[in-house]
């Protein structure tokens, strides 16, 4: 696959660069390199390769469907992923695994609405009759399967809600503690500062009431030579 996705970027940049370009092969290709990149759950290329396809075709219910699907699955691995970390010996912030949870509920949420769109087969209908590009793909969507995919996407975020809501307090709780620790650090750098401007400040006192001593005792030297 990753050898494919080579020969596909290749093509693709030899036809963007061609002076008599095509939109409809730019499409197909485009499509083969987001399969391969899905394949090799290069989640976050796969979908930026089929929204830049989404430019060319903004009504290709075939690019929506995958694009959807690549948000879902995308989702999905993360999670998998996330729940190995959590059961390794490695501990893992709370603020990382805040940030792994925010991105898994993005890509849920923007599946979800894909598909809520997709599950409507009067937009469909109407989408695909309005661009000739998504006609070239013969791809008819089945409303009832793009149902059953936000019931998925549905019941992943309900089963994720709990732990990461947990886990947003857990993060607030952990920047709390590093404002403190902090603010600790701070205060123990002042303290120090202080405490070695004050030892400064005593060595100088000191050495000047010994320049003031020395003087006083050469004095009373001098007067008992003269006495």
């Amino acid at each position: 696959p990753a050898i494919s996705i080579k020969h596909y970027e290749a093509a693709l940049n030899l036809m963007t660069s061609s002076r008599h370009e095509d939109d409809s092969m730019r499409l197909f290709v485009m499509l083969f390199i987001a399969n391969a990149q899905h394949s090799l759950q290069r989640f976050g290329d796969c979908k930026k390769t089929l929204q830049q396809a989404l430019h060319i075709a903004p009504q290709c219910q075939l690019l929506w469907h995958d694009l959807a699907i690549a948000h879902e699955d995308g989702a999905v691995a993360s999670l998998k992923d996330l729940h190995k970390q959590l059961q390794s010996s490695a501990p893992l912030p709370a603020s990382r695994k805040a940030q792994i949870l925010r991105s898994i509920v993005a890509d849920l949420k923007q599946a979800d609405s894909i598909f809520s769109r997709l599950s409507d087969p009067q937009h469909a209908e109407a989408a695909i009759a309005s661009d000739s590009l998504a006609n070239l793909m013969k791809f008819k969507g089945d409303p009832a399967k793009a149902q059953k995919h936000c019931e998925r996407c549905h019941h992943v975020l309900e089963k994720t809600k709990d732990d990461f809501e947990k886990t947003l307090v857990e993060e607030k709780q952990e920047e709390e503690e590093k404002k403190v620790q902090l603010e600790q650090m701070a205060k123990r750098l002042e303290e120090q500062k202080q405490k070695e401007e004050e030892a400064k400040k005593a060595q100088e006192e000191a050495e000047k009431r010994k320049v003031v001593l020395f003087a006083e005792a050469e004095e009373k030297t001098k007067q008992a030579m003269e006495d």
